[in-house]
């Protein structure tokens, strides 16, 4: 399957650049309220990653769902072993 290079490059600055660049913005224009929601970021950020992982799997639970215990697959056979 081709890759679209371009699709990519804009996801990774959606996903990579786009937050660290409205997180130095926000820290140089508005620390006071940087300061007050810095305790709750590492929830957020926890909460966000398991949003990312549930859309990434979500997305391929037909490919998922025809792999696994009792089928033949060498890519998820490892994976097998500490499910089962």
């Amino acid at each position: 399957m081709p890759v679209n290079a371009a699709g990519l490059f804009v996801s990774t600055l959606q996903v990579v650049l786009m937050p660290i660049l409205a997180g130095l913005f926000l820290k140089k224009n508005f620390p006071a309220a940087v300061e007050f929601v810095l305790p709750a970021c590492p929830l957020i950020a926890v909460f966000t990653v398991a949003l990312i992982c549930a859309s990434v799997i979500g997305s391929s639970s037909a490919a998922i769902a025809t792999v696994g215990p009792g089928r033949k697959s060498s890519a998820h056979s490892p994976l097998d072993l500490f499910h089962t």
